[in-house]
């Protein structure tokens, strides 16, 4: 009587060498996407301390052109959302072809993050 061990293997994503088998990327996109949610909860916290209109930019001699109300911040998340929606999709497809590309559109979108904090910051 022959004893047959029990074979290990590889998930198909993981084996491919995609963006899925690619932890530090997976890592990239993770803290992209806990960023917009970090976002939106100060965001949602913070709204309402603020006036109901307040002046959103300044000309060049330092006199407001622009005001707005608390709804108008929300674009600021929904912006990082969106490029790193957009650069998550665009790494995928780059994944299989330059690990280091797609680790660098994913660290472009922490950067427009970081943009995206300090934009909001500015207002709260």
């Amino acid at each position: 009587m022959s004893v047959t061990l029990p074979t290990m293997r590889m998930p198909s994503a993981r084996a491919s060498g995609g963006l899925a088998g690619d932890s530090l990327s997976l890592g990239l996109l993770g803290i992209g996407v806990l960023s917009v949610l970090l976002m939106a909860i100060v965001l949602a916290t913070q709204a309402g301390k603020l006036p109901p209109q307040f002046v959103q930019h300044l000309d060049a001699a330092g006199i407001p052109d622009r005001w707005g109300s608390a709804r108008v911040l929300w674009r600021i998340p929904l912006l990082a959302l969106g490029v790193t929606a957009m650069n998550g999709v665009l790494a995928w497809f780059l994944a299989r072809r330059d690990r280091f590309a797609s680790r660098f559109v994913l660290a472009a979108a922490l950067f427009v993050q970081i943009i995206a904090w300090i934009a909001l910051f500015d207002f709260l």
